[in-house]
């Protein structure tokens, strides 16, 4: 699949487009894996643990466990075909460090989140090295989850991170519209890209799975 036609078009089209899509990317045993492990995260408290002992370090106890010790979320972070991908020059190029992962359970019918973007830095002044997250959609995207729309060419601009956001989820000319993509598939975004996740539908919420599991990764050049 890396190896696709197709894959290569959206690498060489990377710089100036910043994302693409990457079918299948997780085979099935290994989405199964994930799966367990998101639901144990988010359903024994352990996400939220960790959330409250960042947010308020010294008065919030830390978890007894954070993803990265989780067996299958620790293969996800140095997954061999994604981090042989991301070597190409167009991407990342041979040298880059991994910065975080954090993973989630939305139900169908979840709100949205309003336009913005993800490049770490402060301030914002230029975007000489490039930074990716890389949303693995481990149970895949359908119709009425909530698509996942980005806005290409966009992290070529130098922008606060919510420079969008007083727009809500609104369709914006140029955008790109991603509603759906089979399990264990990823979308790799430059960091600065703007990008939006539309509400899902609720009234399709009983013929949709119970959870989408998402693994945000962050990378970027050193």
């Amino acid at each position: 699949m890396i190896a696709s036609s197709d894959v290569v078009a959206q690498i060489r089209e990377f710089d100036e487009k910043g994302f693409l899509v990457l079918q299948d990317l997780l085979p099935t045993l290994f989405v199964e894996r994930l799966t367990r492990e998101v639901d144990h995260w988010v359903d024994s408290g352990l996400r939220q643990q960790s959330i409250n002992a960042c947010l308020h370090p010294g008065r919030c106890p830390v978890p007894e466990i954070v993803e990265l010790e989780m067996a299958a979320h620790g293969e996800l972070a140095v997954f061999p075909p994604l981090l042989e991908l991301l070597e190409d020059e167009d991407l990342l190029g041979p040298a880059f460090v991994f910065h975080h992962l954090h993973s989630d359970r939305r139900p169908s019918g979840a709100p949205g989140k309003p336009w913005h973007h993800d490049y770490e830095q402060r301030p914002q002044r230029d975007r000489r090295l490039p930074m990716v997250h890389v949303l693995h959609y481990v149970q895949g995207l359908r119709p009425g989850m909530g698509a996942l729309a980005v806005l290409p060419g966009s992290h070529h601009e130098v922008a606060e991170k919510d420079a969008r956001s007083h727009l809500g989820t609104r369709v914006l000319p140029g955008e790109v519209l991603i509603t759906e993509l089979p399990p264990g598939s990823t979308v790799v975004l430059h960091s600065a890209l703007f990008h939006t996740r539309r509400a899902g539908d609720a009234s399709e919420a009983e013929s949709l799975p119970a959870h989408l599991g998402c693994h945000p990764q962050h990378l970027g050049r050193r």
